[in-house]
């Protein structure tokens, strides 16, 4: 029971928290929605593998760009990447918080290759930037962090989109 109190209250002190990450999750999962099911296959379907993927690489720079500067300008970290961040510099005892520590500090390249994967430039170098909490723009080793994270992503997920464009063509016109 007094552990479901000290939860109820630990729930009631950090509220104004949940509702920020919960916002922002949200409202980066929607941008992302729009622009990985929506704009990329359009851009890909009507302009081809090369055009259509430029394009996309194109508009996802911008979006992950503005997503950057709207991220620095309100200070607030509304997808809780900087409390991850933070894990690096975990200097106490619990066993999670120094596996998780331990993780996070082996290498910033497979992080670069990994995160780029599995969400987009914006997060990636949101992550790899050094410091936390900092909000501080971008230097070179960002830009190069950003840039390299952009051609990744996007090019995984074009030629992942247009392969599901082809499987879809096979099907609904028999190999065209």
């Amino acid at each position: 029971m007094e552990q479901l109190k000290k939860f109820a209250a630990f729930i009631a002190a950090e509220k104004k928290r949940f509702a920020i990450l919960a916002v922002g999750f949200l409202g980066n999962k929607a941008i992302v929605w729009i622009v990985n099911y929506g704009i990329d296959p359009f851009l890909i379907y009507n302009y081809g593998l090369i055009k259509g993927g430029i394009a996309s690489m194109v508009f996802s720079f911008f979006i992950c760009l503005a997503t950057i500067v709207f991220y620095d300008w309100a200070k607030t970290d509304w997808l809780g990447i900087e409390m991850v961040k933070e894990m690096k510099e975990y200097e106490g005892q619990k066993q999670v918080g120094r596996a998780i520590r331990w993780l996070l500090l082996k290498g910033d390249f497979i992080a670069l290759i990994g995160l780029s994967i599995l969400t987009d430039p914006f997060i990636t170098l949101v992550y790899l930037r050094k410091g936390a909490n900092q909000y501080n723009g971008m230097n070179l080793r960002d830009w190069k962090i950003f840039l390299a994270s952009t051609f990744i992503s996007n090019l995984w997920w074009v030629l992942l989109v247009f392969g599901g464009i082809q499987i879809i063509r096979s099907f609904l016109f028999g190999g065209i």
